[in-house]
């Protein structure tokens, strides 16, 4: 049987530059052995701008490549910690723009202020995974076949025009190329994270990776 997280795991620290929770996880509630596993918090959570939320694989989460990891630019930042062996903050802020007139716009821009605005998310890791026989795991929500758009639209992509079709039509289809490359790297992902995952009464758990200390 599933346990919880904060019941049934010790010693658990996240690195917020890789996105990935270890912890040693107790094999079963009257046992006193102990596992050691890795899970992808990336593979099951995503940031957005509504705030840190579940998803059902790599499509949904539009490609975002700040998945709960710290980022650097010039003029915004953001900081990720981990607090209590269980939640997870980021805070992102963005450098605010100098208020100049119209007429100075006319002469240079807007320079950067000293002041940062931005907003904070966390999300509690022990509403979302449990330890499954000494494995981490993540309950991602109702399964779902991550597949069928990406399926539809290389589908509708592939489709060669028929005699007398728009030159208008034929000339977007022409330049779709890029696209339908982007399409089937995300089939490609789908299908890796796919493999990371099982159902279990309707729902979809993604997996961990148990890990051998050595030594």
């Amino acid at each position: 049987m599933p346990q919880s997280f904060i019941g049934s795991t010790r010693n658990v620290s996240y690195d917020t530059e890789l996105g990935v929770l270890s912890a040693e996880c107790r094999v079963s509630e009257s046992s006193n052995e102990w596992k050691t596993s890795w899970l992808n918090i990336s593979g099951c959570l995503r940031q957005d701008y509504y705030g840190i939320k579940l998803f059902n694989g790599p499509l949904v989460s539009g490609g975002d490549s700040e998945n709960l990891t710290s980022f650097n630019a010039d003029h915004e930042r953001a900081r990720v910690t981990f607090t209590d062996g269980r939640r997870i903050t980021r805070k992102r802020e963005s450098q605010v723009r100098e208020n100049i007139s119209f007429w100075q716009s006319l002469i240079r821009n807007a320079g950067w202020t000293d002041e940062w605005t931005g907003y904070e998310h966390s999300v509690d890791l022990n509403d979302y995974l449990r330890n499954k026989d000494g494995l981490l795991e993540c309950v991602v929500g109702e399964d779902k076949e991550p597949l069928w758009i990406v399926k539809k639209l290389i589908g509708f992509i592939n489709k060669m025009p028929m005699p007398g079709t728009p030159v208008a039509i034929v000339s977007v289809k022409a330049n779709d190329l890029k696209r339908k490359q982007e399409y089937s790297k995300r089939e490609t992902d789908d299908e890796e994270w796919v493999k990371s995952t099982y159902v279990e009464d309707k729902k979809r758990v993604y997996r961990g990776v148990f890990v051998e200390i050595k030594g």
